[in-house]
Parts: structure tokens; C-alpha cells; sequence
């Protein structure tokens, strides 16, 4: 009798906490300025730079908090720095 209550009770949590997860893990839509900005910047057209300024584009559409996201795209920035993909 005990058994089904608690069933519910770890079916309903494991729901709610993918749910949360999803929801937590969000971005915003990338606008076609950003878009326009990246490709006027970096050389899309190599096969090399495009991983890059998909990179670019993920770090300005996330949900990280200020630091998290100047700390990635420093890095992001070296890497195109030594793969020379800026125009």
C-alpha cells in the first residue's frame, strides 16, 4: 500500500527535475545583427574558424552569469587569435 504512493512520489520528482533542467539550460535566439557582426569579424568560410564563430555565437546566447562568459570568450578569443580567422 506504502509502495504506490512512494512510486508516485520518485515518478513526479524525476519529472520535475528533468523539467528544471531543461528550463534551466535555456538561450536566447540569436538575432541577425549578431549573426552579421560574427561574420563580419571572423572568416566563416574556413572550415577551421566556422567551430569558432559558433562558439562566438553560443557565448552570447547563453544564460551564464558576466564572469563565465568574459572567461570563455577570452579563451575562444586566443584560439582565434592563433588560427588567424579575424578579417
Amino acid at each position: 500500500m506504502r509502495a504506490i504512493p512512494r512510486a508516485c512520489f520518485v515518478i513526479c520528482w524525476a519529472i520535475s527535475g528533468v523539467a528544471f533542467a531543461q528550463t534551466g539550460q535555456q538561450k536566447t535566439q540569436p538575432s541577425p545583427d549578431l549573426d552579421q557582426m560574427i561574420a563580419t569579424r571572423i572568416r566563416v568560410e574556413s572550415p577551421i574558424c566556422q567551430p569558432l564563430a559558433g562558439m562566438v555565437r553560443d557565448i552570447a546566447t547563453s544564460q551564464n552569469p558576466k564572469y563565465v562568459k568574459d572567461r570563455y570568450m577570452e579563451k575562444v578569443m586566443d584560439k582565434i587569435t592563433k588560427l588567424n580567422c579575424w578579417r
